[in-house]
C-alpha cells in the first residue's frame, strides 16, 4: 500500500472516490485475511460486487444493501451487537 501522497497528480483526477476501513471492519490489524478474501468472493459469486487487484466496487444492488453485506466483514464478537 501506498500513502495517498505518492499518487501523482494525473491519478489522483482520475479516482472515482476513496474507501477507508478507519475501524477494522474490511481488515485485520491493517490487512486483509483469508476470510475477507472468501467474504468477498462470495459476494462477487452474488454480483453484489466486482473486483479485481486495483478496485473492490459495489453494484448497484451491493450498495442498496450496503448496510446487511457489512456484518460479514464484522468480527464474531461483534456480529449481534446493535449501536444505539
Amino acid at each position: 500500500m501506498k500513502p495517498l501522497s505518492a499518487l501523482s497528480r494525473e491519478a489522483a483526477r482520475s479516482l472515482a472516490g476513496l474507501v477507508f476501513d478507519l475501524d477494522d471492519t474490511l481488515l485485520t490489524r491493517g490487512a486483509l485475511a483469508s476470510d475477507a478474501y472468501v467474504a468477498l468472493h462470495a459476494l462477487a459469486s452474488k454480483r453484489l460486487l466486482t473486483a479485481t487487484s486495483e478496485l473492490v466496487s459495489l453494484t448497484r444492488e451491493g450498495l442498496l444493501r450496503v448496510d446487511s453485506l457489512l456484518p460479514t466483514f464484522f468480527l464474531p464478537a461483534h456480529v449481534n451487537l446493535r449501536y444505539t
